[in-house]
């Protein structure tokens, strides 16, 4: 376990790999730890520093009781995380509000970004991504290890990946990967329904940009990723047939050889 002060909050995180290689960032969503980025942690370390973390409120972070925030206070969280760790650029990854949390980073501080990969998220939250996300709280609170599958499963991943035991096994195994106390995960909540990263900011984004979408996704729906892509300039958008919320998890190889990818072009040179 390692703990490290980023600006106002303690954050828990896991830095693995190469320490001379470019680091990458992989920011998780709504009440998720940093075990949903395993299999990318394991796929990546060989060639890469990897750094995933627990977002405020969710794992072993700081929760913040009397504290509300927004997404950029978030995207402020992992900046000054990667000040605690002395990395001064960062290849950032973002699965759901954590890919609202990396379109911040990058239109705050597009000094320290050396590409972009948006997974399965939004610029606005749509009216039936918060409804599915309302119930997603309460069964979380349910969910231990052997039963995370059965409960929150059929709302983030395509129905027939839960016929795949491999994933299951994944979704079983690799902790609690949907672990916010309840308050922490409507406080996350919150801020995510405020998010709005209107088309004009996104077009400011310089950083080298792959968007990623599951085409059954029900959370972030395909139509509002492919807004995003024709926003970002020269951003390259990418759909996985048959997938939910969560293409990293239910399509990993496919997912990682086109992350290798766009981080191999995308070498950060420095000035």
């Amino acid at each position: 376990m390692a703990i490290l002060r980023a600006g106002e909050v303690n954050i828990h995180y896991k830095l693995t790999g190469l320490a001379l290689a470019e680091p990458v960032v992989f920011i998780s969503g709504l009440g998720a730890d940093w075990t949903n980025w395993n299999n990318q942690l394991n796929a990546f370390q060989d060639k890469y520093l990897c750094l995933a973390f627990d977002n405020r409120d969710a794992g072993l972070s700081d929760n913040s009781p009397t504290q509300e925030y927004e997404i950029k206070n978030m995207a402020r969280d992992t900046i000054e995380l990667t000040y605690a760790l002395g990395l001064d650029y960062a290849h950032y990854v973002g699965h759901s509000m954590g890919g609202a949390i990396a379109q911040e980073i990058a239109i705050r501080y597009p000094e320290r970004v050396a590409s972009l990969t948006l997974v399965s998220t939004f610029a606005r939250l749509e009216p039936l991504g918060i409804e599915i996300l309302k119930d997603i709280g309460p069964l979380n609170t349910l969910a231990e290890n052997g039963f995370l599958s059965e409960l929150i499963g059929p709302i983030a991943y395509n129905m027939k990946s839960l016929n795949d035991q491999l994933l299951i096994g994944f979704l079983r195994n690799q902790g609690r990967p949907l672990n916010a106390p309840t308050d922490g995960y409507k406080r996350q909540l919150r801020a995510v329904m405020l998010q709005d990263t209107k088309t004009e900011r996104l077009a400011t984004i310089k950083a080298a940009t792959l968007a990623l979408a599951g085409e059954s996704d029900l959370v972030t729906p395909l139509s509002g990723m492919q807004k995003i892509a024709q926003a970002i300039p020269s951003a390259l958008f990418y759909s996985f047939p048959n997938t939910g919320h969560a293409p990293h998890v239910e399509y990993t190889y496919d997912f990682n050889r086109l992350l290798l990818a766009h981080l191999e072009a995308n070498t950060f040179k420095r000035a």
